[in-house]
C-alpha cells in the first residue's frame, strides 16, 4: 500500500474515532490498535482489487490502494453477476461492448473525443460552482485578481483540469512501468508474488480514455 496521502488521512480519521470510543487508552495502546486495524484493512482491501486491476490493465502488475477498494470489488462482482445472469437468459452478446463502441449521433459525436468531452464537462461543472460562489467571493479569497475577467477565469480553471487529466493519463503508463519494475526485488525475495498497491489514478491510462469522464 503505497498511497501515502490516503494512509495519512485514514490514520488521522482512525485515531480520532479510536480516541472517541476509548478515551482511556494510552499512546502505545492506540498505536498498536491502529497499526493492527489499518494494516489489516490496507492489506485485505487492496488485495481484493488485484485480479480486477490485472484484468483491466492486461497484467500491469499492481493493485488499487485507495479509498474505494471495497466499492471496486463489489461493483466488479456485481457486473460479473449481471453478465452471467444475461447469459443464462440467452441475452448474451458474442462480444463484450466497450465505451468506444458507442457512437453518438450528429453534433454529439464530438463527445467521442476524450479531451473535448472532458473539457466541456469540466466547463459545465466548474462553471456552475464558480458562478454560485460569485466573482466577489473569489476576489476576496484571492483566487482572482481585481479587474480579471470572470468568464476567462471560469474557462481557464475548467480547461486546466482537463489538461491535467490528459497529462495524468498519458504519463501513468510510464509511472506504473517504473514502479512495478522497482518492486520486483521485493516480490522476488521478501514477499513472493506481492504487487504494489497504488493510487486509483494509475488505472486512468488503461481501458477507454472516456471511462474516466463518464465515471466522473
Amino acid at each position: 500500500f503505497t498511497t501515502g496521502n490516503v494512509q495519512v488521512q485514514q490514520a488521522a480519521t482512525a485515531f480520532w474515532i479510536l480516541l472517541f470510543c476509548f478515551p482511556d487508552l494510552g499512546r502505545i495502546q492506540v498505536l498498536i490498535f491502529m497499526g493492527l486495524i489499518l494494516g489489516c484493512y490496507w492489506a485485505v482491501a487492496s488485495n481484493l482489487t488485484v485480479g480486477i486491476t490485472q484484468e483491466l490493465t492486461e497484467g500491469a502488475g499492481f493493485a488499487v490502494a485507495h479509498q474505494q477498494m471495497f466499492g471496486i470489488f463489489i461493483f466488479a462482482k456485481l457486473a460479473e453477476w449481471m453478465k452471467k445472469r444475461d447469459e443464462k437468459k440467452n441475452r448474451s452478446i458474442k462480444q463484450d461492448k466497450k465505451i468506444e463502441d458507442i457512437k453518438l449521433p450528429g453534433f454529439l459525436s464530438i463527445f467521442n473525443e476524450n479531451m473535448v468531452a472532458t473539457s466541456l464537462l469540466m466547463l459545465f461543472f466548474f462553471g456552475i460552482i464558480l458562478i454560485v460562489l460569485g466573482k466577489d467571493y473569489l476576489i476576496q479569497a484571492q483566487f482572482m485578481q481585481e479587474g480579471q475577467s470572470f468568464l476567462f477565469y471560469i474557462m481557464t480553471t475548467s480547461l486546466n483540469f482537463a489538461v491535467y487529466l490528459a497529462i495524468l493519463q498519458l504519463g501513468v503508463r510510464t509511472f506504473v512501468d517504473e514502479l512495478t519494475q522497482s518492486f520486483q526485488g521485493i516480490s522476488n525475495t521478501i514477499l513472493p508474488g506481492a504487487v504494489p498497491g497504488i493510487d486509483v489514478a494509475a488505472t486512468f491510462g488503461f481501458g477507454s480514455p472516456n471511462a474516466v469522464t463518464i465515471g466522473f
